[in-house]
């Protein structure tokens, strides 16, 4: 064999060396393209495994409530009839004597009888008479004792002591729409347009009153209370860039902590779990009224920061 044979028979080997490491390579290139792929769709099936793991909760939480609702309307229900039953066969339709019903109506300035009333509805209007008066007795003791509150907010209450940081939003908020009401009063003695800001703290105070209500009956997701105590805690030291994002925050369903604060058991969760409100549907908004309310606060944020109030 010449020479010229022998060094093209080398070439060609080396080339086909050179082929077999290129393919090994382009081999490997594409098995980790493969690896990443299979390991974005395993994170994608995971997350939404949690996801459906939320709605799934928050089903099972919502027909527990359903449920509950129906257990106490039958109750009501099987009460009223057995009032009803009662009285059947009688001279008169109210389960206590007439005059007595009457005489408590007097008492209580409300109108003896209205056109077309039966006994029994004269007795049943002086029931839901009654149950208000009670309710409005229970509103003036709290809201006495709201007056008396220290409503400076610690941060660490927020997480610790929630029946004092409940208290004192409750307080705080009700300063706020009285020194809103103090600014309208003074501009109006100026001669100042302030028709227009009284409609708007009018609307606002009904808005508020919304979520003290709701405060005072513990009706309020636990989230949604830290995020309101974390963004009047922001206003208080006038950090109000933080108090926009607090707001922000709530709006969204996410919870808002003070920095530094953070929930028990935080870290040991998944990051889409570290809130039990904070989820892709916004779960805060859900209704007119939390809309409502939430509008009114925000409302309260602005006029804190434009009038540098704390």
């Amino acid at each position: 064999m010449d020479f010229s044979a022998l060094l093209a028979k080398e070439i060609a080997k080396k080339r086909a060396e050179a082929g077999e490491g290129a393919q090994s390579k382009q081999i490997n290139r594409g098995q980790l393209a493969k690896q990443q792929e299979q390991e974005y769709w395993r994170e994608q099936e995971e997350a939404r495994q949690r996801k459906e793991q939320r709605e799934k909760r928050k089903r099972e939480q919502e027909e527990q409530e359903r449920e509950e609702l129906r257990i106490k309307r039958e109750k009501l229900r099987k009460r009223s009839a057995k009032n009803d039953d009662s009285n059947a066969g009688t001279d008169s339709d109210s389960p206590v004597p007439v005059k007595e019903v009457i005489d408590e109506l007097r008492q209580l300035s409300e109108p003896v009888t209205l056109f077309g009333e039966s006994d029994n509805d004269r007795f049943k209007r002086l029931q839901k008479i009654k149950r208000r008066k009670e309710i409005e007795r229970i509103r003036a003791e709290e809201k006495k004792r709201e007056e008396g509150v220290e409503f400076e907010i610690d941060p660490q209450d927020i997480r610790d002591n929630v029946e004092k940081v409940n208290l004192q939003v409750r307080a705080y908020l009700r300063y706020l729409l009285a020194l809103w009401k103090e600014v309208l009063e003074r501009n109006m003695a100026k001669d100042d347009d302030s028709d227009g800001g009284l409609e708007i703290l009018h609307q606002t105070e009904d808005e508020v009153e919304i979520l003290l209500n709701r405060m005072r009956d513990k009706k309020l997701e636990p989230t949604v209370v830290t995020s309101v105590s974390t963004m009047l805690h922001y206003i208080q030291q006038k950090n109000y860039r933080l108090a926009n994002d607090s707001y922000i925050k709530m709006s969204i369903g996410t919870a808002a902590w003070p920095v530094g604060i953070v929930s028990v058991g935080l870290h040991d969760r998944a990051p889409e779990e570290r809130f039990s409100g904070g989820n892709d549907d916004a779960q805060i908004m859900k209704d007119e009224s939390t809309r409502r309310w939430l509008t009114a606060v925000k409302r309260l944020l602005t006029f804190a920061e434009k009038n540098k109030l704390a």
